[in-house]
């Protein structure tokens, strides 16, 4: 099996995907303009949403080492 890795503009990617399809090509899509992984990128939502809830916890410089050795 040999790969190609196409640069295609959103426009054009409808048909790129027919044309494959039609070829019986297997192939993958990805959004270049998000290089995160959906699940890392949904557990940085869940902590924004814990943040902005108040479900987080403060530690003073001072008390840091023994907040980390707990």
């Amino acid at each position: 099996m040999k790969t190609i890795i196409v640069h295609a503009e959103s426009s054009k990617m409808k048909k790129i995907t027919e044309y494959l399809k039609a070829l019986n090509v297997v192939f993958e899509t990805g959004d270049e303009d998000n290089p995160y992984d959906p699940e890392f990128v949904e557990k940085i939502k869940k902590s924004q949403q814990q943040y902005e809830e108040g479900k987080y916890t403060t530690v003073a410089k001072e008390d840091l080492e023994d907040y980390l050795k707990t």
